[in-house]
């Protein structure tokens, strides 16, 4: 048995002894029984769960996979290696049809859900067999390992304090405009329009009842004064909206004044990034030049897949690129880390060095802190490049700096 699996079983005794017993006896029937009980009491295999809010995404991958869990573990045992499912967005999407769920949208978009971090909660029968973390295998297709599914964080090797201000004033005015709902703009652009009898147009929340205010406001508003075309345009596109706010069922309302999140979490903290020289500090002085940002449609050569990264950096006068990811949060996959590291690795020279960097942001309990920013420069084992399991297994942390943005006094 592979060392890093069995150190893994023997976490759990009764199911390490059951293999063991399986194995002596060349016979698995007791682990089949015991993956029938697992079954039986996950809510994400139980058909009785199918109403539940999410289970659209969680339920189909789960089914699709827990299929292939016992000859996963055959295979890894005789094999002496780590255990790997390959499934595919055919599958996932046949167990949906099965189970009467409404279709997905792109394969690598619901691919992508269990690869990165946005699909948090896997069942208890997987986190159970360790099947916790994925990376994309191919074309619409994922491995699913026993890997870790984040990035483990423990101290930072060196934390700085800095004061806010090195991100200019104008970047968060800017970043307000461009997030903020097109119909509250509208609203404040036509503050001087409104009328006492109006009533509050700028609740904290837009029940069904303010919309109606906003609604019959901007009728009126329309009626008495001359907009100009683009003017007009918004206020007809508002108004259209409001229209199908109050047309469609409960099941598929959404308010046309919902408060979206105010930045990009991830561009904020690559603002940051790149302000404060972080890349260049975390690799002790080393002058970085920004290439492309937010690059997208990278093919994987060895499995056909498509990755993104963030951004690109070179490192001047060396054959080095820095690769950088970044999360508005603290956490980020290490699939989604490796996938990056696997295909540029793929592409690029054999003589040139890839640095892989994730930057994350996130808040502090602490209220004279603005935010903390985490730049981790990670490795993974080249000896089994190639080995998504044992890669994924392999990943360490290099370096790891963090920068805590306080507010000014």
């Amino acid at each position: 048995m592979h060392p890093l699996f069995e150190a893994q079983l023997q976490t759990d005794t009764e199911l390490y002894e059951l293999i063991c017993r399986c194995i002596s006896a060349n016979d698995y029937s007791e682990f089949d029984n015991f993956l029938e009980h697992l079954r039986e009491n996950d809510p994400y295999l139980n058909t009785d769960s199918t109403a539940s809010p999410g289970m659209k995404y969680y339920m189909p991958f789960h089914s699709a996979v827990f299929k292939k869990v016992k000859d996963a573990y055959v295979t890894a045992i005789t094999n002496n290696s780590l255990p790997l499912i390959n499934v595919t967005h055919i599958e996932i999407d046949s167990e949906r049809n099965s189970l009467g769920f409404a279709s997905y949208g792109s394969p690598q978009d619901v691919l992508y859900g269990f690869t990165s971090e946005r699909y948090k909660a896997w069942g208890t029968s997987l986190t159970r067999l360790f099947f916790q973390s994925g990376s994309m295998s191919g074309t619409g297709s994922m491995y699913v390992t026993t890997a870790p599914r984040y990035l483990k964080l423990d101290q930072p090797s060196m934390v700085i304090e800095e004061v806010e201000g090195a991100i200019p004033i104008e970047f968060w005015d800017t970043q307000a405009v461009l997030h903020r709902s097109m119909g509250r703009q509208l609203l404040e652009d036509l503050t001087h329009l409104i009328e006492c009898e109006d009533g509050d147009l700028f609740p904290r929340t837009y029940n069904r009842a303010a919309l109606s205010r906003v609604q019959a406001f901007l009728v009126r508003a329309k009626e008495a004064e001359n907009f100009d075309p683009i003017l007009l345009v918004r206020v007809n596109c508002v108004l259209g909206n409001l229209a199908r706010y109050f047309d469609a069922g409960d099941n598929y309302r959404t308010s046309p004044f919902k408060v979206a999140n105010d930045h990009n979490q991830e561009q904020i903290a690559m603002k940051y990034a790149d302000e404060g020289k972080y890349i260049q500090k975390i690799l002790k002085g080393r002058k970085v030049e920004h290439v492309q940002s937010n690059v997208k449609m990278v093919v994987n050569p060895l499995r056909g897949n498509k990755c993104e990264v963030d951004a690109i950096y070179r490192v001047l006068g060396q054959k080095e690129v820095i690769l950088l990811e970044a999360k508005g949060n603290n956490s980020i996959s290490v699939g989604q880390l490796y996938q990056i590291y696997e295909t540029f690795h793929i592409r690029l020279p054999k003589d040139w060095k890839i640095t892989v960097i994730a930057l994350l942001l996130s808040a502090s309990s602490d209220n004279t802190i603005r935010t903390i920013v985490d730049a981790v420069e990670v490795e993974f084992d080249k000896s089994v490049f190639g080995n998504v399991a044992a890669s994924m297994h392999s990943i360490s942390v290099k370096n790891h700096y963090q920068w805590r943005i306080k507010y000014a006094s």
